[in-house]
């Protein structure tokens, strides 16, 4: 996976699991300002509902079982394996 791939799919996780959180943290807030106690229920709902089906949707859909990037590089260019393998310990 390249770095643009990495940062896609980093955008991508956090975009997704921050719907719902922000969606629970403003209902929430409505219902603690008095807005209406029925929204607690809107918070539960987007919350840990929302959450747990988008973190679902998230596992399936990542591709955690495709080709190593290592393998990837060196099937593009010989010896390009080495030069990810040392931007990875660089990176890390």
């Amino acid at each position: 996976m390249s770095d643009t791939d990495a940062a896609r799919e980093q955008t991508r996780w956090i975009v997704t699991l921050a719907i719902p959180f922000l969606a629970a943290s403003a209902f929430m807030a409505a219902t603690l300002s008095g807005a209406g106690s029925w929204l607690i229920g809107a918070a539960i709902l987007c919350g840990p509902g929302l959450g747990l089906a988008a973190l679902s949707y998230l596992a399936l859909t990542s591709d955690t079982n495709g080709e190593p990037a290592t393998l990837r590089a060196e099937a593009e260019e010989p010896g390009a394996s080495d030069q990810h393998a040392v931007t990875l310990r660089r990176a890390a």
